[in-house]
């Protein structure tokens, strides 16, 4: 499990419901991720979960997916 503990920070912090937003998915796979230990790092303070949002964007950047562009567009052929 990616589960942290770390000393408080300056930077900006996220609890599951914004992490899940900011990703664009819901709060539930976003635990699924993270109990797989594919999601987001994510840190503890007793009991309260929350992830660091360079981490969340680091975790968006690592599954961006580049645009595909069609061939039949491109070639000046018939539409």
């Amino acid at each position: 499990m990616k589960t942290q503990m770390m000393a408080p920070t300056r930077e900006p912090m996220l609890v599951p419901r914004q992490a899940a937003r900011r990703l664009g998915i819901s709060v539930s796979l976003l635990h699924k991720l993270c109990a797989a230990g594919t999601g987001p790092v994510r840190y503890r303070y007793g009991k309260k979960v929350v992830f660091r949002q360079a981490d969340v964007d680091a975790f968006a950047e690592r599954h961006r997916v580049a645009p595909v562009t069609s061939a039949l567009s491109n070639d000046g052929g018939e539409a």
